[in-house]
Formats: structure tokens, C-alpha cells, sequence
């Protein structure tokens, strides 16, 4: 069901994951395998998840700027790519301002190498074809219509709606694929060949996708786009025409994300929190994300009030805030200070 959506065809072989990062942690024992030790050329925007696969299986790192639309620059990879790179990894879309890389360009650069390119689209594998079909958003494909692309990890316990548990890597052919299995024959117990990261999990999460999918269908999953869809440009709107905020990015898909004009907006965070409306605190450069989920259909009129509120209550007293809190993804606020590095 889904090499289909993505637009693969019967070559097509995956395996589901526990989430995004295990599919990217994957991906990269998968092209390292493939292709040997060497660099993997990813954009300042991608997950971290890359990283952690990267320093789980022994590659280097290059990490480029985005372009003046925030997505992976292709101007700079053109410039990073060579006889060293393993793959190139963009997003579709990234998850700081929720922009489709440009796909096709990224593909061409990659062929002309015969560097294979892995999508991430762990947010959005399960959305974006939905809002192609509904016509909103312009961007390019970004699936296996691209000549060039090679794998595409999208994660069904998000915008598929199922329980925390359930992420998709699936690959262009077998050939690339069978590099990620792990296989032990001298052990005295037997022959042992692992598909993904997990020995053991637990099979709920995996039929909750497969439920999740076949009950709501392409119909269920169209409609329930459309009204996320509206909550995310009421936002949008919002933000364009309010005289304290920025955009940080003209949206592709359900990800929002700004910044205040007059004061650190880590403050405005602050204050929604204080209310009970937990947003993220993004940095370099400082920015609020907000993901619109279909929880918040209905209630992003409530959302707009609290945010103008809040930004006159800060304006009015900024030192009743708290502006020593970290930009932290995940909401994992408490994680003590010897932890990060």
C-alpha cells in the first residue's frame, strides 16, 4: 500500500521499522553496506536521526546550508558531492519549516555522480500525497516518480494515525535492500538473520498501521487533509498579517513556523506554555514550530487568541519569563545539562 502511494512499482521491496530514526539509522547501515565507508551529504534541516545513524555505522557527515526558500541547497551540493559520497539524504518535507527539498534537482545532481538519494519523509509520507491530491500546495514530486531516487522512509504512527511504534523504509529494488539485513551462521543456536535494528517488538503497533491504513483509505486520509489543511493556512494567515510575527517559511505541508520582531519569541513559548499550549522552541535562527495534527481541527481560532494574548502580556512584562529554557525537540524540556553536548 505503500510503495504505491509513493508511486514505486512492483520492484519495490520494505520492511516496517519502529519509527523514523531506527528507518534512517538503517538506511545508512543499508548504503554503507552498499557502497562502503565515506560521507553521506545531508542539509542543516534534516533530522537528526541521520546523524545518529551516521555515527552509529561509521560515516562522516557533510551537512549544507538551504537556500533562500529554506530548502537543501542544490547549489552547494553540487559543490560537496564526490567520489566520497555514500548518499545524499533530503527531506520531503523537513521538519524546522515543514518545505519539500527540491527532489528532481537534488535527483539530477546525485545521477550525474551515481550517488543513490534517500528521501526522508518520516512526517510527510503520509500527508503529502494527500495534499497533491487536493491541489493546495505546489511542490515538486518527491517520491519514486524521480529518476534517482532509491529509498523513501515515511512513518505511519504519524500522519497515518497509528499507534506510536509503526515507520516504513522501503526501497527502489531488492538489490539496494538486502544490504540492510544482518546475518550470523557460526553461532551454535543457528543461523540468524535480522531484516531491521529490533530482535523483538511488539506486533500491535504493526497491525495498528496496517488497520489504520485500511480503514481510512485514500477517501478517509483526503478528507481528513483538507481540514487539517484549513486549520494550517488560518495559522498561516494569521502570521502574515499580524505586525509582530514573521514566517519563517511559506509552508508545503501541516508544519507552521515564525519568529517575533521585537522579542525573543522563546518568550512567547514561554507564555503559551504557561497556558497549557506547548509549542517548540526552534534555533539558528530562534523560531516557534507548530505541527497541525487533526487534534486541532476546530481549535485554531482558540490557538490564534492565545498567541495574540500572550504576545501583549510579554510586551507588558517580559520578566515574568523564563528565557534560560532550551530549544529542545520532542518537548524534552528536562533533560539535565551534563546530558547535552
Amino acid at each position: 500500500m505503500s510503495a504505491n502511494l509513493f508511486h514505486g512499482d512492483e520492484n519495490c521491496v520494505g520492511n516496517i521499522t519502529s519509527c523514523g530514526t531506527e528507518s534512517l539509522l538503517l538506511a545508512m547501515k543499508t548504503y554503507r553496506e552498499y557502497r562502503g565507508k565515506g560521507d553521506v551529504i545531508m542539509c542543516v534541516t534534516g533530522h537528526p536521526g541521520i546523524n545518529k545513524g551516521c555515527n552509529y555505522v561509521g560515516l562522516n557527515v557533510v551537512q549544507i546550508p538551504t537556500d533562500e526558500k529554506k530548502r537543501m541547497s542544490v547549489a552547494h551540493l553540487k559543490k560537496a558531492i564526490s567520489s566520497k559520497t555514500v548518499v545524499v539524504v533530503c527531506s520531503a518535507p523537513q521538519y524546522p519549516n515543514g518545505v519539500v527539498d527540491d527532489v528532481p534537482e537534488l535527483a539530477k545532481v546525485c545521477k550525474s555522480y551515481g550517488v543513490p538519494l534517500h528521501v526522508d519523509s518520516a512526517i510527510g509520507g503520509y500527508v503529502l500525497p494527500f495534499i497533491e491530491k487536493l491541489g493546495k500546495y505546489k511542490f515538486k514530486p518527491w517520491d519514486f516518480r524521480v529518476d534517482g531516487v532509491t529509498s523513501i522512509n515515511a512513518d505511519i504512527h504519524k500522519y497515518g494515525y497509528a499507534p506510536k511504534g509503526a515507520s516504513m523504509l522501503i526501497y527502489r529494488n531488492s538489490t539496494i535492500r538486502r544490504n540492510q539485513y544482518f546475518s550470523f551462521a557460526t553461532w551454535p543456536g543457528g543461523i540468524y538473520i535480522s531484516p531491521t535494528a529490533m530482535g523483538s517488538r511488539n506486533g500491535g503497533c504493526l497491525s495498528g498501521g496496517w488497520g489504520s491504513l485500511l480503514h481510512l483509505g485514500v477517501e478517509g486520509f483526503t478528507s481528513i487533509t483538507a481540514k487539517v489543511l484549513e486549520e494550517v493556512e488560518k495559522l498561516v494567515k494569521f502570521i502574515k498579517e499580524d505586525a509582530e510575527l514573521d514566517l519563517e517559511a511559506e509552508p508545503d505541508s501541516t508544519i507552521v513556523s515564525f519568529h517575533t520582531k521585537s522579542f525573543s519569541c522563546y518568550l512567547l513559548a514561554d507564555a503559551l506554555e504557561k497556558r497549557g499550549l506547548f509549542v517548540e522552541k526552534q534555533s539558528n535562527p530562534e523560531s516557534i514550530h507548530m505541527t497541525i495534527m487533526p487534534n486541532h481541527i476546530g481549535k485554531v481560532d482558540n490557538i490564534i487568541k492565545a498567541i495574540k494574548e500572550c504576545i501583549a502580556e510579554v510586551k507588558k512584562n517580559p520578566s515574568q519569563y523564563d528565557l534560560g529554557s532550551k530549544a529542545m525537540y520532542g518537548m524534552m524540556a528536562k533533560i539535565p545539562d551534563e546530558a547535552i553536548t
